[in-house]
């Protein structure tokens, strides 16, 4: 099971180097202009989960498990931090205004009812078992991306996103469907998972596509009032 484990790991610290770069880029411009703060609220709920249920599983052996969950939660607090931080520096003031189908509101819920019914394992006492914690972990990231998906294709460009944060996690996407794909063979078939991870595998590859087709589009107002005349100014 190390070989599993290892595609486990490694899956997750792409993604937490996705966000890294992420956060250089946020530092840089100093703005989270079309960074979804939903997304990251929802990865940071997966990670939260993952270090509880991590204590009930081979993980709490595996040395890699406590170096992934310090830089999940370390890189996920900080580019919160970061979108307290620099949130007036934004040009979209309409970036927030998000439908409630798209808004944490909707989204928390969605994903706890999805976790309570869909989830490996047996039923404890009042329906309730640690295993709702690995299934609240892969459905907050499998659902978090949406937000994210949402405003690339509204606005038509990319924003403040980083090249590296969309490459980051395509293959830590592709390590993750290793990791399925190994225990389903191994005889581990927790279809609901799987459905869920495949799922999120089509949200980043249409996120991916939708990124690659406006990222030469990235053109911003240089200043917020209107009657300040159309400068722009190419972001790339």
């Amino acid at each position: 099971m190390s070989f599993v484990l290892w595609l486990f790991e490694i899956g997750y610290i792409l993604q937490h180097c996705a966000t890294l770069f992420q956060i250089v880029r946020i530092q840089q411009r100093k703005k989270t202009e079309l960074v979804s703060i939903e997304t990251n609220v929802l990865f940071l709920i997966g990670a939260l989960s993952r270090l509880l249920w991590m204590w009930d599983s081979m993980l709490k052996g595996f040395f890699l498990s406590y170096i992934e969950i310090i830089l999940a939660l370390g890189t996920l607090l900080y580019i919160l931090f970061l979108f307290r931080k620099f949130k007036r520096n934004n040009l979209l003031i309409h970036e927030e205004k998000h439908p409630i189908i798209f808004r944490l509101i909707f989204l928390i819920p969605l994903v706890m009812i999805l976790s309570f019914f869909f989830h490996p394992g047996n039923k404890g006492a009042y329906y309730l078992t640690m295993q709702q914690l690995v299934s609240l972990s892969i459905f907050s990231e499998s659902i978090g991306l949406i937000p994210q998906l949402w405003m690339i294709r509204k606005e038509g460009d990319t924003g403040n996103l980083s090249q590296f944060y969309v490459v980051f996690l395509a293959f830590a996407r592709f390590f993750r469907l290793m990791f399925w794909l190994k225990m389903y063979l191994d005889g581990n078939k927790f279809i609901a998972l799987i459905l869920a991870d495949l799922i999120h595998s089509i949200i980043l590859f249409d996120f991916v596509y939708n990124v690659i087709k406006n990222w030469n589009k990235g053109v911003l107002p240089t200043n917020m009032g209107k009657g300040t005349g159309d400068q722009t100014k190419k972001i790339f």
